[in-house]
């Protein structure tokens, strides 16, 4: 999957301080935003999400590969 998206970002972990995202992200793998660290997405980034699983307090969400443009 990652030699289709060759010209992506990586991201992937834990974020530790506030990031401006820009241009072409994929998330191949789990990410951790903690409290406090914020993601600011510019207009025009493409997201591109793998194996996404989202879970905010007794919410959970579970996906494939979903692209999402700003």
């Amino acid at each position: 999957m990652t030699s289709d998206y060759k010209d992506y970002r990586i991201i992937k972990g834990i974020l530790n301080q506030d990031e401006i995202w820009e241009g072409k992200i994929l998330i191949p793998a789990p990410l951790k935003i903690p409290r406090g660290v914020k993601v600011r997405v510019l207009p025009g980034t493409e997201i591109i999400l793998s194996g996404l699983s989202v879970e905010k307090k007794d919410q959970k969400g579970i996906g494939a590969i979903e692209k999402y443009n700003k």
